[in-house]
């Protein structure tokens, strides 16, 4: 025979009350409060850890065409035999393959989409800062004078490359093959790891800083400091 009393001691006894229900809504939305901006720190620093491991490579590459050009640098950009050469093909010579070098040349930060779905994204650039940094650019289809290592007084201070998202920064591209100010960077690339980017030296080393650490005395428009090769930067 039916039992209305049982029914009712059951649905006292082990069901939530509106209350207890809401309770546990709170706690879940405390602990999500919590838990998600944990992860996000955890992935930002994560991906930035994987983007300086890019940039000490890569610098490794530079290390090596420099060693056997006469400690020049390769060309930043410049037409050759028809086409346009950036530095990330010179790099790409000491490696088995492109997937090696396009794996190089992308921080896992960097997730803006590419205009041209069909190449791969690259996000670091040689410093230009106006023709007062290391990269040298051009034209023409003589390749530009080139830096010398050698003839940089203090490279630990001098930058080489930069981080800098752009949809049209793809690998062996001209396009954003090089940077003049910091401002570039920000354009897209301020939130890849809230308002920091890795540089990477001409000595080698990588360094994760504010763009306003990296200019001296000069502006972010016209950057002096880690961006020029100039003695008095």
């Amino acid at each position: 025979m039916h039992n209305p009393r049982a029914r009712s001691d059951f649905s006292s006894d082990g069901a939530f009350t509106l209350v207890e229900s809401l309770l546990v809504i709170a706690i879940i939305a405390i602990l999500a409060a919590i838990i998600i901006p944990v992860t996000q720190t955890v992935r930002t620093r994560m991906a930035a850890t994987v983007s300086q491991s890019n940039l000490r490579q890569l610098g490794v590459l530079f290390q090596q065409y420099q060693a056997n050009h006469d400690f020049e640098l390769p060309p930043a950009s410049h037409s050759y035999d028809g086409r346009r050469m950036v530095w990330d093909h010179y790099l790409a010579e000491y490696l088995e393959d492109d997937s090696e070098i396009e794996a190089l040349l992308h921080s896992p930060a960097d997730t803006l989409k590419r205009r041209w779905n069909n190449q791969e994204p690259r996000t670091y650039s040689m410093v230009r800062a106006n023709g007062l940094g290391v990269a040298a650019t051009s034209r023409k289809k003589e390749a530009p004078p080139v830096a010398r290592g050698l003839n940089i007084p203090e490279p630990m201070k001098v930058l080489l490359l930069v981080e800098r998202s752009s949809d049209t920064n793809v690998v062996f591209g001209d396009s954003v093959a090089v940077t003049d100010n910091p401002n570039q960077q920000l354009t897209h690339g301020a939130d890849m790891y809230g308002g920091k980017f890795n540089y990477l030296y001409m000595d080698g080393h990588v360094e994760f800083l504010n763009p306003e650490e990296t200019i001296g005395d000069g502006t972010m428009a016209a950057p002096g400091g880690g961006w020029t090769i100039r003695d008095t930067d």
